[in-house]
C-alpha cells in the first residue's frame, strides 16, 4: 500500500491534514457500501473529504456525492457516528513512509472523539512520535532475539548431550533444524535491535540540530 492522500480538517481556522478517515466508520456502522471507486494507488478510498472542529464537535463539511451519501441532509453534518482518535499532521514531514499514513510530521495533534464530540486533545512533537515508534521496534527486536537465543541454547544442549540418541535420528534432524532456524532468527533480531538503536541516536541528533536552527 502506498502513501495515501489525506482528508483535510479545519481547526481554529487553520487547514490541516487529517491522517485517518472518519467517513469509513460511517460506512461500517451503517452497513452501507462506499459509492466511491479506487482513485489510484495514492487514493484507494476514492475520495478526499473536508472536516472541521467547531464548538467542540466534528463536522463533515465537504465530500463528493454528498447528496447520494446523505439524501435527507445537507452539509455540514455533525459526525455523530464517529468515536475514536483523530490524528492531525502539522508542519513539514520529518520522516516519509511510503505506506498509508505512516509518515510523521513535525507536530502531531490527537483528538479523542466520542459520538462526534471532542473529549480530549494532546499534541506531540514529531520526534517524540518517531522515538516512541522506534522504541517499540527496539523492544520487539529484543524479545525476538532473546527467545531465539534461548531456543538455540536449548537445541544445542540437546544435540551435544546425546539426549535424543535413544529416541531416533528423526528427532536429531528436527532439533538441528530448530537450532539453525533459531540462529537465523536471532541474527535478524539482533540486527533489528542494532538498527533501532542507530535510528534512535539519529532522531536525537536531528532533534538537537532542529532546536539549534
Amino acid at each position: 500500500m502506498t502513501a495515501q492522500m489525506p482528508d483535510l480538517i479545519i481547526v481554529g481556522g487553520e487547514e490541516l491534514l487529517l491522517l485517518c478517515n472518519p467517513l469509513d466508520h460511517y460506512f461500517r456502522i451503517t452497513g452501507r457500501p462506499s459509492p466511491f471507486r479506487n482513485g489510484g494507488t495514492a487514493l484507494w478510498r476514492g475520495y478526499v473529504a473536508t472536516w472541521s472542529i467547531d464548538d467542540g464537535r466534528l463536522w463533515l463539511t465537504d465530500v463528493p456525492n454528498a447528496a447520494q451519501l446523505f439524501p435527507d441532509r445537507s452539509l455540514p453534518i455533525p459526525a455523530t457516528w464517529y468515536t475514536g482518535t483523530l490524528r492531525i499532521g502539522r508542519g513539514d514531514i520529518l520522516e516519509y513512509v511510503h505506506m498509508g499514513y505512516g509518515s510523521v510530521h513535525a507536530q502531531e495533534e490527537y483528538l479523542e472523539v466520542q459520538a462526534g464530540r471532542v473529549v480530549a486533545r494532546h499534541i506531540m512533537d514529531g520526534y517524540d512520535v518517531l522515538r516512541h515508534r522506534e522504541e517499540r521496534s527496539l523492544r520487539s527486536a529484543r524479545r525476538v532475539a532473546g527467545w531465539a537465543g534461548v531456543i538455540a541454547v536449548v537445541s544445542g544442549v540437546v544435540l551435544r548431550g546425546g539426549v535424543i540418541a535413544t529416541i531416533g535420528s528423526w528427532l536429531r534432524w528436527v532439533t538441528a533444524g530448530a537450532l539453525a532456524l533459531a540462529l537465523v532468527v536471532f541474527g535478524f533480531g539482533l540486527q533489528g535491535y542494532r538498527t533501532s538503536r542507530r535510528t534512535l541516536r539519529r532522531y536525537e541528533r536531528q532533534r538537537r540540530e532542529s532546536a539549534a536552527a
